[in-house]
């Protein structure tokens, strides 16, 4: 119904009144759409492409903003997280493309490895080994990326990841986190593709003060860590049953496109690796008396007096379980005394007990095993590979640099075993088969000693925070 100028009034039928109600209550939507429309014709925003077509080239970049995703601000820092990866768009049928997913440990040389060893292997088909780990990424980004990946034709994905799944972005303890819920947080991922979203994101960024240290700091690692977590905090129950959740759902994607898995369990430095903080003792506890304790413990190691120092520990801990650095101090007495598998408990104990886990605790492997054997996918259990080459069955040094990187012999190690996954599953067929293990063939990789550059990155990261503030005196080797 409507009154004119005259004062007559018109009455519409119900269909037409219906109509303009529809109408009117889908303006906001048109108006919308309508802007969605004209940002992405003025292609403002962030391209959320996983690959950029290079027509002179006819190749697939790798797209230099994919941070922006996942770290919704655009700090120049993060844009060396992305490194500079293509590859070519047509792949005929005699190829086979390999993709590697994972954080800074798949950046690493291994891909490029594997990507020797079965060429030398005269594979019956043309390898090509696609390199997508990227620096912080954790099981969040790494499904983000299995979605786009089905249109590159994929003939194999090896995933290695675990060790970001706290602190990476969107973890539950980081300065990016969206919350703990695994739903919200991949749904908000999708609507950062939208660029009304990206708009209204730059926005509210405008208006709000840089007031945390993401924004702030200089250190990539403080950039990463919002707060430390106790041993039993119900957040890192919630990181493992999300991680589970998103191993799933790439697990789903590739078997849905018919694409083979390849997963691999993470390894870490339990041995020579000092935790990177441990819980402070409750009020409850006597702590001079704790203290003197632990003061006597190392004494009696210093002095060689192995038995004394077990029985001192192991008072110490019954007094305070929960203390990560004393677990990691038995684990070198027992390690003295030849006790490899109490050593390792230890050693093991004294890294889950990190209230800073960089390294991921025991739960991560287990995850990742359980979920391998319940779909039915090829597990590379490097966790045992890296124990039955040390000769104390304890993962440290050489094959581990620092907290958790392989050393270029642990990379190494990590392709061989992997070659041999791949021949011994089927995915290719060898019509020559190397002996891994032949020095001379270490030799022509250049498998060794570090080289200076990576002997220098090491000493600076031991000067920066986390790294500077339990391991004073580390050196490698």
């Amino acid at each position: 119904m409507m009154q004119t100028q005259t004062g007559r009034t018109i009455k519409w039928s119900r269909k037409t009144t219906i109509f303009i109600e529809i109408f009117l209550a889908l303006i906001p939507f048109l108006l919308l759409i309508g802007l969605e429309l004209y940002l992405r014709h003025t292609r403002y925003g962030f391209d959320d492409r996983l690959f950029i077509p290079q027509s002179s080239s006819l190749t697939y970049q790798l797209n230099q903003e994919l941070y922006r995703k996942y770290y919704s601000i655009n700090n120049p820092m993060l844009k060396q997280l992305i490194p500079k990866i293509s590859m070519k768009q047509q792949k005929s049928a005699k190829d086979f493309r390999i993709f590697c997913l994972g954080g800074s440990t798949t950046r690493g040389p291994f891909p490029a490895l594997l990507h020797e060893l079965l060429k030398r292997s005269n594979a019956d088909k043309t390898v090509e080994v696609v390199n997508l780990g990227i620096d912080t990424f954790n099981s969040y980004q790494v499904l983000d990326i299995v979605k786009e990946l089905p249109q590159c034709d994929p003939d194999l994905l090896i995933i290695y990841m675990g060790h970001n799944e706290i602190y990476g972005p969107l973890g539950v303890a980081s300065n990016v986190a969206l919350g703990t819920s695994r739903k919200v947080i991949n749904l908000i991922l999708r609507l950062r593709e939208i660029k009304v979203f990206q708009l209204a994101n730059n926005f509210y960024s405008k208006l709000r003060a840089p007031s945390n240290r993401f924004e702030k700091e200089g250190s990539p690692y403080k950039m990463m860590v919002n707060s430390s977590l106790a041993p039993h905090h119900p957040l890192r129950e919630q990181t493992i049953e999300n991680f589970r959740g998103n191993l799933h759902e790439i697990i789903a994607i590739a078997k849905r496109h018919q694409i083979p898995v390849i997963l691999g369990t993470i390894v870490s430095n339990l041995r020579d690796w000092r935790p990177f903080d441990s819980e402070p003792p409750p009020s409850s506890l006597d702590v001079t008396q704790w203290q003197q304790l632990l003061e006597n413990g190392k004494a009696a190691f210093a002095q060689n007096h192995l038995e004394e120092a077990e029985r001192i520990y192991q008072t110490a801990i019954e007094l305070f379980p929960d203390h990560a650095q004393t677990h990691f101090d038995l684990g070198h007495v027992y390690l003295a005394q030849g006790y490899q598998d109490r050593a390792k408990r230890s050693f093991t104990r004294a890294r889950d007990l990190d209230i800073l886990p960089i390294r991921a605790p025991s739960e991560v492997n287990e995850t990742i095993k359980s979920v391998a054997k319940e779909t039915d996918i090829v597990l590379a259990d490097f966790e045992t590979v890296f124990q039955d080459c040390d000769p104390k069955s304890v993962i440290g040094k050489p094959m581990i640099v620092e907290h958790l990187h392989p050393s270029n012999e642990g990379y190494y190690l990590i392709a061989s075993h992997l070659a041999n996954v791949i021949f011994k599953e089927g995915f290719l067929t060898a019509s020559k088969r190397l002996n891994f293990e032949d020095p001379s063939l270490k030799r022509e990789l250049n498998i060794g000693e570090l080289n200076k550059e990576d002997l220098v990155r090491l000493r600076l990261m031991l000067k920066i925070w986390p790294f500077n503030i339990n391991n004073e005196g580390y050196q490698y080797p």
